[in-house]
């Protein structure tokens, strides 16, 4: 129990997985995803807040993708 988590809540120390043992981040997602409501990533309305999608391309090979702004930004790398 930790005194500072919401109602409802928990605050987990280290990186968080689902669908993986061996999660490389905060909080990694391996093999696929879906909502059914709104998700919001990073700090929102935070405006120095950065969230980075790291997948594959068609090739496999690693890729990420962010927003600045209204413009996305892909690059050849994993963000981390």
């Amino acid at each position: 129990n930790n005194p500072n988590a919401p109602a409802g809540g928990m605050i987990i120390p280290g990186n968080v997985g689902i669908g993986t043992t061996t999660p490389f981040s905060k909080f990694h997602v391996s093999s696929g995803a879906s909502a059914t409501t709104t998700v919001n990533f990073g700090e929102v309305g935070a405006s120095g807040s950065r969230s980075c999608f790291n997948t594959k391309n068609t090739a496999g090979t690693d890729i990420s993708f962010y927003f600045v702004g209204t413009t996305m930004t892909v690059e050849n790398n994993l963000c981390r």
